[in-house]
């Protein structure tokens, strides 16, 4: 039922419409003004119940679902589309265990989404949220199919991550941890080395192939490939410096990825494993490998490198997020060498 309710100096006008909730300043600060005015939301919101109302149509929540995987994700890609397809799998197996009759789109209430998204939350808040925004989109698909009239996920408040703490080396610190890596775990310390001094993400580094580096112009080039996507699209050149290139020509060629595993295919997760093995060698057991691509960025920004060449080479999608995240380095533009690492 539409509503009004004073907020400052004017009242505003809160309604339903297409089974989303809408607020909207009324710009006056009369309540007999703003009362004449409700009337218009209350008729608006009326008429749009009565035509969801007529457009009402009953449908099964597991043909609801393979309805909208099959056309409301037409040319999204092979990984979204399973993502959305497990969100809503587990959401239905939630329902048919705890939620016994709620079979149809209509028939989910707000307190079902609540109370899986709470479950969910406790497994994995990044899942949680990313379940939750799926779910959303599908009720939103339902009433636009006349499968139901509101979208209760709406209304179910998100918890938010808290925000992580940054992290990365001192010089010193990475000097320590090379030295482990070259001498105890050699087979881990060219991937380790190109971690630092290329600061990409754990899938780019992983399958660089050959045919990207390019020792002759001394430039990498992260493209997208059929194993791994580029975030944000964002394909880029990094330069190779003096250190690296040292160590790449030093490398076999027995495999088209640059830094295999010993048997020549791409790591997976256990690359995590192995490098917390000599992080821990190295007295240095509270980094990961996201730590590397930090201190990439935050070592050279330190160097006085330009804060829009970091952002390039890190495959940000603005200068803001490469500015939001490291905040607290004095920043100064001016333009120098990554060979500075």
């Amino acid at each position: 039922m539409a509503y009004i309710y004073k907020r400052g100096k004017y009242f505003w006008v809160g309604w339903k419409e297409g089974g989303k909730s809408f607020q909207k300043s009324l710009k006056v600060s009369s309540r007999d003004a703003a009362k004449i005015l409700l009337a218009e939301y209350q008729h608006r919101e009326a008429r749009s119940l009565h035509k969801s109302t007529l457009l009402m149509i009953s449908k099964d929540l597991s043909e609801a679902v393979t309805e909208y995987i099959e056309v409301g994700n037409a040319g999204r890609s092979k990984e979204t589309i399973r993502e959305r397809k497990g969100a809503l799998n587990r959401f239905k197996a939630y329902l048919e265990k705890d939620c016994d009759g709620e079979t149809r789109p209509d028939e989910i209430t707000q307190g079902a989404v609540e109370r899986h998204y709470l479950k969910r939350v406790k497994e994995s808040l990044a899942g949680a949220n990313k379940d939750l925004k799926v779910l959303k989109s599908f009720l939103n698909f339902c009433i636009k199919k006349g499968y139901c009239r509101e979208n209760p996920a709406n209304e179910v408040e998100r918890v938010e991550p808290v925000k992580k703490i940054f992290k990365d080396l001192s010089f010193d610190e990475v000097h320590i941890l090379f030295l482990v890596a070259r001498y105890l775990h050699p087979n881990l310390y060219p991937i380790i080395a190109g971690f630092y001094y290329l600061g990409l993400r754990k899938n780019e580094l992983v399958f660089l192939e050959w045919s990207d580096v390019d020792l002759a112009r001394n430039v990498i080039s992260i493209r997208s490939k059929a194993e791994n996507k580029i975030k944000d699209c964002e394909e880029r050149n990094i330069p190779i410096n003096s250190k690296l290139r040292e160590i790449l020509k030093g490398l076999p060629r027995t495999s088209r990825f640059v830094f295999p595993t010993p048997s020549g295919v791409p790591w997976k997760n256990n690359l995590y494993r192995e490098f917390k093995k000599v992080a821990e060698d190295a007295k240095l057991d509270h980094i990961n490998i996201q730590t590397m691509r930090e201190t990439f960025g935050s070592h050279l920004l330190r160097r006085k490198v330009s804060i829009y060449l970091v952002s390039k080479y890190l495959g940000h999608s603005s200068v803001d997020v490469t500015t939001k995240h490291y905040a607290h380095i004095p920043i100064e533009e001016t333009h120098e060498e990554i060979d500075l690492l």
